[in-house]
């Protein structure tokens, strides 16, 4: 759990895992559907409201299913595949039979896929897991060793992502189901009928003998053919060339084949740079309105990188400080940046200057930004609402008003109390607001009132000192109607438009 944090389902495996090991430890045979219970009952007692996590359900749906109708399906199975292949296929299947009902509550679909999914996933799973294990534990006394142990891990990572992927887009892959309660009831009731039928008749006999005998002295056959033909140079150049393909496929390939999360339809996107801020704001196929570049380091260039973005047609940096500039020489670096707009406050002076320095090296021109100062891009319009309200770095925070793929997007920097009080007046309807200073507790309940915002776009670092976000600022947002969307719980986030709705892909 200290790898992956106490979410419900992690809990639900380590508290059955705490009943089995018990067991075992006072001479009681370990049975897995008395940990199982136990686990779940002590779990809910303990905390109530676990009872609506869809995590914690679908765990112990799954958990359930695997103990209970994997060995009968197996049973079952076995005179037709054999008893390994039998196995293969009862266990996925045995985990979504007992998950279906919970995911139609969450998709009212029905997945004709996912037994394929998972049967050609299961083979990543352990080199995933134990390659992962094995690199966390190594980071932090030997780094470099750690590194090629995750890039050999990411082959398995990348198998799985591949796979989920690729059975996803086959035809059929999903079948209309009826949503709600009534059509998970639907769905159990259906599902029970089907394991009644299946279950209560005695074992098949499986294939007639007369198919199993001609089948093996053909295969026999074939084999001995290719026996007799196969010299022992043949055998070794012919494991030598599958040892490199398999090297290929496992190692190189995801190198090379660059993926992301993120969908080529985005519009809105909150990079994750740790504590900081960096906001991308498309305005054409491979360009955008850039607001802040987060802290020093890569991150808000790599974040770029991955959407595409190879021209910057205006960089906003709403006000000096390190968190919103630092990171700007990886976002200049190969990329044109037609123009800048900068805060009217040159503090603190130190990162002012170094940023006009840079601006400069990279040939950029640079603006001062103006209250009113609008302009366009591409498809994307824009308009300073503030810039330089109040005293100080955070309230000079420059504020932009921005619409894109008919999104209303507004960029708070770190205002605080004056520079929002001042806003508030000016402000009106958004359909998605970053929420000033990383969501500290300084925020205006009146212009969060005003804004009304249907996504909160919250950036803030995981275990960051400054206790960002607050939960005061999060209970305002969420209070106002928003769907509070933060990078340190989510990393990056974007917003996409299809079908007049608004969509959130990474989190």
């Amino acid at each position: 759990m200290a790898l992956v944090r106490p979410e419900p389902a992690v809990l639900r495996a380590a508290v059955m895992a705490a009943f089995a090991l018990t067991g075992v430890a006072i001479g009681r045979p370990s049975q897995s559907v008395p940990a199982l219970a136990a686990s779940v009952v002590g779990l809910l007692v303990v905390d109530p409201w676990l009872a609506r996590s869809f995590g914690f359900a679908l765990s112990a749906a799954a958990t359930g299913g695997l103990v209970l109708l994997a060995p009968p399906l197996a049973a079952r199975l076995a005179p037709w595949t054999g008893d390994a292949a039998a196995f293969a296929l009862a266990v996925p299947l045995a985990a979504q039979v007992a998950c279906g009902p919970v995911l139609v509550l969450l998709d009212p679909s029905v997945s004709t896929v996912s037994v394929l999914a998972n049967l050609l996933a299961a083979p990543a799973l352990v080199p995933a897991t134990v390659l992962g294990l094995v690199a966390t534990v190594l980071a932090p006394g030997l780094p470099t060793l750690a590194g090629f142990v995750a890039w050999a891990a990411s082959g398995a990572t990348w198998w799985i992502a591949a796979v989920a992927h690729w059975c996803a887009t086959l035809p059929g892959a999903v079948v209309p189901w009826s949503g709600g309660p009534a059509g998970a009831l639907l769905l159990a009731a259906l599902t029970a009928v089907v394991l009644w039928v299946v279950l209560r008749r005695a074992p098949r006999p499986g294939w007639p003998e007369s198919w199993r005998t001609a089948a093996r002295s053909g295969l026999r056959e074939v084999l001995a053919a290719r026996r007799r033909r196969l010299t022992r140079a043949r055998v070794l150049t012919l494991l030598a060339a599958g040892s490199v393909a398999a090297l290929v496929v496992v190692v190189a390939v995801p190198r090379l084949a660059v993926r992301s999360d993120i969908p080529r339809d985005w519009l809105v996107v909150a990079c994750d740079v740790g504590q900081g801020d960096a906001l991308a704001l498309r305005t054409g196929p491979t360009s955008a309105v850039v607001v802040d570049v987060g802290p020093d380091g890569p991150a808000a260039g790599r974040c770029l990188d991955e959407l595409g973005v190879a021209r910057v047609d205006l960089l906003v940096l709403s006000h000096f400080h390190a968190d919103h500039v630092g990171g700007l020489g990886p976002v200049l670096a190969g990329r044109d940046v037609a123009a800048a707009l900068v805060s009217p406050v040159p503090e603190p002076a130190a990162n002012a200057a170094a940023t006009g320095a840079a601006l400069a090296a990279a040939d950029v021109p640079v603006g001062v930004a103006q209250t009113g100062h609008r302009g366009t891009a591409g498809y994307l319009t824009w308009q300073v609402l503030q810039a330089g309200a109040g005293e100080g770095a955070n309230d000079s925070s420059i504020v932009l008003a921005a619409r894109t793929g008919g999104l209303d997007v507004l960029a708070l920097g770190d205002l605080e109390d004056a520079g929002q009080a001042e806003l508030a007046p000016l402000a009106g309807r958004t359909d998605v607001v970053k929420v000033a200073h990383h969501g500290s507790a300084v925020q205006s309940r009146a212009l969060a009132e005003r804004l009304r915002p249907a996504v909160a776009l919250v950036s803030s670092g995981r275990d960051n000192d400054y206790g960002h976000p607050t939960d005061e600022a999060l209970d305002l947002y969420a209070g106002v109607g928003a769907a509070v969307v933060r990078t340190d719980e989510c990393g990056t986030v974007a917003l996409v438009v299809r079908g007049q709705e608004v969509s959130l892909a990474g989190c």
